[in-house]
């Protein structure tokens, strides 16, 4: 919380939300359920993200049928965030209670624990419209996390036909994996394509020593 409010100047955020598509091979007999609304065939990563683009949290294999508030709401993030203990954590502005929360698009449902932008209007008071502001500053975050994990592992990008558990199962440890690279310091969005091979093996090399190093200390 003290990173986004250091950053954005925005108080009590506990993460970012939001979804992305991944396209897929539809298991048979299901495709009208994974046939989203961009059309083609996906499932959805449903992921919350702090303000150093660390995944916090990643629901991954939803139909892309679905939206992602739906997926939300049915999701067990949604559970643990909805428990009391949650609003114990509050500070109070101008004699209001904030308790901590998320922090998402118009697409979610608001309530004590999920802030949205005010609907834009013509004649919107300025207080609304400098709230709209911090919010969308701060709820940036996460579009840089979804882009940097899809440009590090450009199978993301292409249509994984895998069997549903695989591309499940993979895209969970990409995800890992991404956050091994930020806390490491790889803030790259470098295209590997460019890179000639003897460089591309020297860099994994140190990134695999770097992760080493960093499982050893964890233990």
């Amino acid at each position: 919380m003290d990173g986004v409010l250091n950053k954005f100047d925005y108080p009590m955020c506990i993460g970012a939300l939001d979804g992305t598509h991944i396209s897929i091979k539809a298991p048979q007999g299901l495709e009208s359920d994974y046939y989203n609304y961009k059309k083609f065939h996906s499932i959805i990563i449903l992921a919350t993200v702090d303000s150093n683009m660390l995944f916090t949290y990643a629901n991954v294999g939803a139909p892309g049928r679905c939206n992602d508030a739906y997926v939300y709401s049915k999701c067990q993030l949604y559970d643990v965030i909805q428990n009391d203990t949650y609003s114990k954590h509050y500070m109070k502005i101008n004699n209001i209670k904030v308790q901590s929360h998320l922090i998402a698009d118009s697409a979610f449902k608001l309530d004590r624990t999920l802030m949205k932008p005010y609907t834009i209007l013509p004649d919107m008071p300025k207080e609304n419209a400098t709230f709209n502001y911090r919010l969308s500053r701060c709820r940036c975050t996460i579009e840089r996390p979804f882009g940097l994990l899809k440009n590090r592992f450009r199978c993301l990008k292409r249509k994984m036909e895998f069997h549903m558990d695989n591309t499940t199962n993979i895209i969970k440890t990409l995800v890992v994996l991404h956050n091994l690279c930020i806390i490491t310091g790889d803030h790259s969005e470098a295209d590997w394509d460019m890179l000639a091979p003897e460089n591309i093996y020297k860099s994994l090399c140190i990134k695999h020593q770097q992760v080493v190093e960093i499982m050893f200390d964890m233990h």
